[in-house]
């Protein structure tokens, strides 16, 4: 059985983490801390943080033994998505190379 205290340590490590992030990510462009460009690289760094967090500490996706499967279809599931996000970017640009 898992222990209850440790499971709402880890959901509220995983929130806090979460809104940090989230509040660097909204006074970065609200207060124009970088140039534009560089904004753009940190919003990115931090969404990529903050999908690790949640999938770490919400989603319990880990090393463990027990929860490879979980892990291996997690990393399936974005594989898949990434081929469907780029196969359409790439239709639609062809699209709109060969009409214009």
């Amino acid at each position: 059985m898992i222990d209850s205290r440790i499971t709402y340590k880890s959901y509220f490590v995983g929130l806090t983490i979460s809104i940090v992030l989230t509040l660097a990510s909204y006074f970065a462009v609200t207060f124009k801390t970088f140039p534009v460009n560089t904004t753009y690289g940190v919003i990115a760094v931090l969404a990529v943080v903050q999908i690790l967090i949640q999938v770490i500490y919400f989603l319990h996706i880990g090393s463990e033994k027990g929860t490879r499967w979980n892990l291996i279809s997690f990393v399936f599931s974005l594989i898949m998505i990434f081929i469907i996000v780029a196969g359409s970017l790439w239709v639609m640009y062809n699209l709109n190379t060969n009409m214009m």
